[in-house]
């Protein structure tokens, strides 16, 4: 039962499980420890206490305490048949050795191990992204990048990550993150007050989707501002009126006109500078209308320029660099 890393355990084996959800970060969380480890380790892993932190010497005892919730009978059936496609793997990747034949009470024990590291991997990791090449929707303006069928931005791995799991939802989030190689990079959309929580997005945005359906999207009650408040969907929160605008905000009218200039020619890095510029001419706090397409553009903009690409992505990017869409 040697420990021979994980690299010599999955690489023969890519085809055995899909890149997205919980089963590839808790394949990893297996293939990195050999299977001794966890056999002559067995106290670490009886008892579930969310209490202990990242903080103890032995990662894999603070990834095994992760919260988690066994949320009705479809989604135990699910992980269980996880738990159980995972033992199959790493018997047919060879993690027990010569022992392809484990006897029934260690094959429950790494199944019951798989079970759990499931349910916290499933509450706790995130996806992997990066950019791939741009579907037949793309037009050559930033917009349209995101546009159609295909969708250029692709899910290519999951990951647990030890700060990254402490964040909170919100469904109003201050922050946007991208990956750079193993890394992800977490930074502020816009600026955050002194005490106040800072956030990360677990998928459902308040501005899009009314409350009741977030809360079932998300399998939890969030307790987010957004939430506990019930901020309106998108088209009932207050705007800027012509009169307004005219009158009172002639700056960001102005900086706003710039940015749709910005995504009509592709200029990624305009559109990166006039988000930062107007989040700090609207003088405004959320909910507003007039927050949200600027800090979604903002997202989109730091992702595709620091974040995750494909050779081909790489290449379609310096084209447009070097060739970059004219406007009147």
């Amino acid at each position: 039962m040697e420990n021979c890393g994980f690299h010599r355990l999955e690489c023969g084996h890519l085809d055995l499980y899909p890149p997205i959800g919980p089963l590839v970060p808790v394949l990893r969380l297996f293939t990195n420890r050999s299977a001794t480890y966890f056999l002559e380790n067995k106290e670490k892993f009886e008892f579930h206490d969310e209490s202990i932190g990242w903080e103890v010497e032995d990662d894999m005892s603070s990834v095994f305490n992760l919260q988690w919730r066994e949320k009705n009978a479809e989604y135990i059936v699910q992980m269980s048949t996880q738990a159980f496609y995972i033992v199959h793997c790493l018997k047919t990747m060879g993690y027990f050795g010569d022992q392809t034949d484990q006897t029934g009470d260690e094959e429950l024990y790494f199944g019951r191990l798989a079970y759990h590291f499931l349910l916290g991997a499933d509450e706790n990791s995130h996806q992997i992204v990066q950019y791939n090449t741009p579907g037949s929707a793309f037009t050559g303006t930033f917009d349209t990048l995101y546009e159609g069928e295909d969708d250029v931005i692709t899910v290519i791995g999951s990951a647990l990550t030890k700060y990254m799991s402490l964040f909170n939802n919100s469904c109003d989030v201050n922050t946007l993150k991208y990956h750079q190689g193993t890394r992800t990079v977490l930074c502020a959309k816009r600026r955050i007050k002194k005490g106040e929580e800072v956030t990360d997005f677990y998928g459902e945005h308040f501005f899009t989707t009314p409350r009741a359906s977030r809360s079932i999207n998300l399998g939890f009650t969030c307790l987010c501002t957004a939430c506990r408040e019930n901020w309106g969907l998108r088209d009932s929160l207050p705007t800027f009126s012509e009169q307004y605008l005219k009158s009172k905000k002639k700056s960001w009218a102005k900086e706003r006109r710039h940015l749709d200039t910005c995504i009509r020619r592709m200029d990624v890095v305009g559109v990166m500078d006039s988000c930062r510029k107007l989040e700090k001419l609207v003088g405004v706090e959320p909910p507003h209308q007039e927050l949200i397409l600027p800090e979604m553009y903002l997202n989109y903009s730091m992702c595709y320029l620091y974040g995750n690409k494909s050779v081909q992505f790489e290449y379609f990017s310096k084209q447009i660099n070097n060739h970059p869409v004219q406007t009147q």
